[in-house]
């Protein structure tokens, strides 16, 4: 959810360091994601 609110609200310039926080939250978020996908399909 955090990783959506960022690059929904974030500012429109975006400074180089927001855009590298945008890109780890959203990948750390797509990793954990996959994960719970993994873990949901190997206990069925």
């Amino acid at each position: 959810m955090s990783a959506f609110g960022i690059w929904i609200v974030g500012n429109a310039e975006g400074s180089s360091d927001m855009m590298l926080m945008k890109l780890g939250v959203s990948l750390f978020m797509l990793i954990i994601g996959m994960c719970l996908i993994v873990v949901a399909k190997e206990t069925r």
